[in-house]
């Protein structure tokens, strides 16, 4: 949706004057469900979050930043499953690993970046809303440049944990 007056700027620059590829390495959005047609394993759909950072193949900063990732959400056994055979939970857990990656810092750059989330406690039960807070909040202490837009539908449910972060 186009806005209507004003301008958006990121690290001071008119977010239109910035190049698609440019802005895919600074904002990334977790739906509510994120499914896919083909079979991946789950550490390819989470390497998919680090596209806009390499032409063909990943670079050793990738890597590193794939590895912080898997071992900031602690994905090490997902990682090496199916996709399609993860329950809601874990596809919801893999999915947002992949948008960290996304906008995951590999330099010692401060940039600013966005991270969107669409109901992201839909699947997941009451274990792991918690461990995504506390993970959203660790990950900001790494990217204090971070913001973070959370949408949910209930607001009272998690208002306690929405302070936290």
């Amino acid at each position: 949706i186009p806005y209507q007056s004003g301008t958006i700027k990121i690290d001071g620059v008119n977010m239109n004057e910035l190049s698609a590829k440019h802005l895919s390495t600074r904002r990334a959005l977790l739906n509510q469900k994120n499914e896919l047609a083909f079979d991946f394993l789950a550490s390819e759909v989470i390497m998919m979050g680090r596209y806009p950072h390499f032409d063909h193949k990943p670079t050793p900063e990738d890597l590193i930043a794939y590895t912080e990732v898997i071992e900031l959400l602690q994905l090490e056994e997902l990682a090496i499953r199916n996709f399609q055979e993860l329950s809601g939970g874990e596809k919801q857990r893999v999915s947002l690993a992949r948008v960290l990656l996304q906008i995951w810092n590999t330099t010692s750059d401060e940039f600013a970046s966005i991270l969107f989330l669409d109901e992201p406690l839909l699947s997941l039960d009451i274990h792991y809303q918690i461990e995504l807070f506390n993970t959203l909040k660790s990950f900001y202490k790494i990217n204090i440049q971070q913001g973070i837009y959370y949408k949910t539908y209930e607001t009272f449910r998690h208002y306690p944990l929405l302070q936290r972060i």
